[in-house]
């Protein structure tokens, strides 16, 4: 699975599963930019890419692409606790398994 695939199927989780969140408050544009980019951060560290500037290019270039997907994320209701999770996650896969549950 790719970046791009990751991504938005873990943005398309994240809007799912945080309709059913507690304690929530509807995801804002930021909510949702920063869920993607801790995914796409995470997925980077994963394939080794260290270059700060090669990250930056693929973000932007992949928040571009995404754009739709990433739209639909915001106005989904997220909790406090699972926007923490995401900051704190070690993998994509933590992000779409437990934060975002």
């Amino acid at each position: 699975m790719n970046a791009r695939q990751i991504a938005c199927r873990g943005l398309v989780i994240a809007a799912v599963a945080a309709a059913f969140a507690g304690c929530t408050r509807r995801a804002a544009p930021e909510d949702c930019h920063a869920i993607f980019d801790r995914m796409v951060d995470l997925e980077l560290e994963r394939r080794g890419f260290r270059d700060p500037v090669l990250a930056d290019k693929t973000r932007r270039e992949l928040r571009q692409s995404l754009a739709p997907e990433i739209r639909k994320c915001e106005g989904h209701r997220i909790s406090a606790s699972a926007r923490a999770c995401v900051s704190s996650a070690r993998s994509v896969e933590e992000i779409t398994t437990a934060c975002l549950r």
